[in-house]
């Protein structure tokens, strides 16, 4: 009520006080700093487990199911997502923005160790890494003629097209 109020009984200062709060906005919109290809840490932890001759439903009864219980009791966890291959699994663990991914990977490795004696003697020690989205490719290139030969098209690849993308700022190979 008291802001209509005042608004009603003082419009000239009502137009004056919006100005003004326009006029801060867009100062301070001109000192927002924006950065075009900013660091993000993707809060994701992927988890490799290699179980050699293991079919997908021995894979996922004997490893799969008995680590992510295990997995699920982590802080900061969000979401787990696992699949069963013919000879492995591989466990993707989504965390907060804010959990610490070198403390998460711990607390996996510690979560593993919690059961590793539950698990087949023939499984492999797991595999885990953190996803870096800085270091997967934003675009791959596929190479193909019907009139120049595979070895052609690598040294074109290699010698031209390869230097010319070098040259590009902020372009890796």
């Amino acid at each position: 009520m008291f802001l209509s109020d005042f608004s009603i009984k003082k419009p000239v200062a009502t137009i004056v006080l919006i100005l003004a709060m326009m006029c801060l906005g867009l100062l301070a919109l001109k000192k927002l700093r924006v950065n075009q290809s900013p660091d993000v840490e993707l809060p994701l932890i992927v988890v490799t487990i290699p179980y050699p001759g293991a079919s997908p439903d021995t894979v996922e009864r004997e490893v799969v199911n008995r680590l992510e219980k295990s997995m699920q009791s982590i802080t900061g966890v969000t979401e787990v997502n696992s699949s069963a291959y013919e000879g492995s699994a591989q466990i993707r663990l989504q965390f907060n923005f804010k959990r610490n991914l070198i403390e998460a990977s711990d607390d996996v490795r510690n979560a593993i160790a919690a059961v590793r004696y539950k698990l087949p003697i023939e499984m492999r020690e797991p595999i885990l890494r953190r996803v870096d989205p800085s270091a997967q490719p934003i675009m791959t290139l596929a190479l193909s003629s019907t009139t120049l030969s595979h070895a052609d098209i690598s040294r074109l690849a290699g010698d031209t097209l390869a230097d010319k993308f070098h040259g590009i700022h902020r372009v890796s190979p």
